[in-house]
């Protein structure tokens, strides 16, 4: 069962991120990602500059929440399902219909 993190484990890795390795295509070796290379891969998920400010911030939620998924896994579909929001946020704004749902505005014409 999961319980609030205790404080003297707040900075380590979840256990489940022991699952994620890197993988060297050339040499066929792996090594175990550091936080550093998690950072790094949501770092490069970016956003060009003409996003509006309001859909950037809603992005960088998602991009906060998976940054912190390296602490706690379960952060993971949390921040999935914010960049989902993000795209249906985008998505309306961008439209200018309030009514639809992500599914609806993907196949908006």
């Amino acid at each position: 069962m999961y319980t609030l993190k205790p404080i003297d484990e707040i900075l380590e890795p979840d256990p489940a991120q022991d699952f994620f390795v890197i993988f060297n295509n050339k040499t066929g070796e792996t090594k175990a990602r550091t936080f550093q290379d998690h950072y790094s891969a949501v770092e490069s998920i970016n956003l060009t500059p003409s996003v509006p400010d309001d859909i950037r911030e809603h992005f960088d939620t998602a991009r906060n929440l998976l940054l912190y998924s390296w602490f706690i896994y379960r952060f993971m579909p949390i921040a999935e399902l914010h960049a989902y929001s993000t795209v249906e946020h985008a998505l309306r704004k961008r439209s200018g219909k309030e009514k639809y749902g992500l599914k609806k505005y993907l196949y908006l014409q």
